[in-house]
């Protein structure tokens, strides 16, 4: 999956949320996402290896980080975002929402 692939996939299946207990819903634009239809942010994604960097305009969004992205059928399954492995390690469940560490971000 390519970076432009993911956005579109975003785009296409906003909103998202974080399986669990989360409420907040992220929709998707080509340039812009916004939480719970509040303010438009500019944002970026590229890839590293077999990872994603979510980028918005002033740095890295620390909510983004250590997440998988639900995709269905899809070889390679899940996509990883931001991937920081020592951070990880060091915080493998940061709440119960988390599944071995990771935020699961999926279509509502």
């Amino acid at each position: 999956m390519t970076a432009e692939e993911l956005i579109n996939y975003l785009i296409k299946y906003s909103p998202f949320k974080f399986k669990g207990d989360s409420t907040d819903k992220f929709n998707f634009t080509a340039t812009t996402f916004q939480i719970n239809n509040g303010k438009h942010a500019n944002y970026e994604i590229t890839k590293n290896d077999n990872d994603f960097i979510f980028q918005e305009t002033g740095g890295l969004i620390p909510v983004f980080i250590n997440i998988k992205i639900d995709i269905p059928n899809l070889k390679g399954f899940p996509v990883r975002v931001n991937f920081d492995e020592q951070r990880l390690k060091n915080d493998l469940y940061r709440n119960s929402d988390a599944q071995e560490g990771y935020f699961i971000f999926t279509p509502v």
